[in-house]
C-alpha cells in the first residue's frame, strides 16, 4: 500500500487540550466523521473540550474530510470548547476561509497549543 493511500487518525492529550493528528488522504471514507469522533472521545477531553486538529501530514482532502471536521467542531462548540486547525494544506485553509468555517488556523500544532495556554 502506498504512503499516499494510508489514512490514520491518532489522538493525544497535551497541556490541557486534545490533539488529533490526521495522516494521508483525509476524505473518501464515509466513516471518517465517526472515526474522528471516536478518536476524540477516547481521549477523555478536558472541560471545556479544547481540540487541535493537526493536518500537517494530510496529502489530500475532500468534502467528507471537511464534513468530519465541521461535525467535530459542532460537538466541541456545543460543549463550550474551541477547535483549532494546525498546519492545514493551503488549499484547505483557503477553502475554509472562503466558506467562513468557524475555527481558527495556526501554522503549527505548537502555535495552536500556545494559543490555548495564553487564553487561560
Amino acid at each position: 500500500m502506498s504512503r499516499r493511500r494510508l489514512r490514520m487518525i491518532r489522538g493525544e492529550r497535551h497541556d490541557g487540550c486534545a490533539i488529533v493528528h490526521v495522516t494521508g488522504e483525509f476524505g473518501g471514507d464515509r466513516l471518517l466523521g465517526l472515526r474522528l469522533r471516536d478518536t476524540i472521545a477516547d481521549l477523555a477531553l478536558p472541560d471545556p473540550p479544547n481540540v487541535v486538529v493537526d493536518l500537517s501530514e494530510v496529502v489530500s482532502w475532500d468534502a467528507r474530510g471537511l464534513g468530519a471536521i465541521l461535525a467535530t467542531a459542532k460537538r466541541v462548540f456545543a460543549a463550550g470548547g474551541v477547535l483549532k486547525i494546525a498546519a492545514a494544506p493551503d488549499d484547505f485553509s483557503a477553502y475554509c476561509a472562503h466558506a467562513r468555517m468557524p475555527w481558527t488556523f495556526h501554522e503549527t500544532v505548537e502555535a495552536a497549543v500556545a494559543d490555548f495556554r495564553s487564553a487561560r
